[in-house]
């Protein structure tokens, strides 16, 4: 009868552990909009059952110039099953060698120059479930921070400012948990 309890308790922590190791903490999706801008590649990876950090990448090269955006965020995650709150905090690293105007920090007559870091947050829906497989994100993703400013005042003048900008954007994502 002993022997009948321990390997009962065996079992049941075998199969925990291997239902442990089984889920899927690692995502790949693309993203419009959102915390990287315009778009954004991003791996993503649950530390625990409701923390988890993403790293994504972009690039843009309109007329002659490049943008690169890197977006780092944390998030956490709340509620249960495969729908869930994402609720993120981080920055979005901007890597741009010429200025150009910029529409999500102002209006198109501003222009935004050289590199810079941004803060950005999520507010958002998730689903993916625990096992893997298909993951979608949409959500408010809003930028803030101090940008700096070159306008032309009077058709001839540049100014430089710097000035805080406070923008609502929102994003969706799709892709793959493993």
């Amino acid at each position: 009868m002993k022997s009948i309890a321990v390997l009962s308790m065996i079992v049941v922590l075998s199969s925990a552990a291997v239902a442990q190791s089984t889920a899927a903490r690692n995502s790949l999706y693309a993203e419009v909009a959102g915390n990287g801008m315009i778009y954004s590649a991003n791996y993503d990876r649950l530390l625990t059952e409701s923390f988890g950090a993403r790293v994504g990448v972009s690039y843009t090269a309109p007329e002659e110039v490049s943008i690169v955006t890197l977006p780092l965020m944390a998030y956490y995650l709340i509620g249960s099953g495969n729908s869930k709150l994402e609720l993120g905090l981080g920055a979005c690293v901007i890597l741009q060698p010429v200025r150009q105007s910029v529409s999500f920090a102002g209006s198109t007559e501003d222009e935004i120059k050289g590199n810079g870091v941004l803060g950005t947050a999520t507010v958002g829906y998730r689903y993916q479930r625990a096992e893997g497989g298909f993951v979608f994100r949409a959500g408010l993703t809003p930028f803030f921070g101090t940008f700096v400013h070159d306008i032309l005042r009077g058709g001839y003048e540049d100014v430089t400012e710097n000035v805080f900008r406070f923008k609502i954007w929102g994003g969706i994502s799709v892709g793959y948990a493993f």
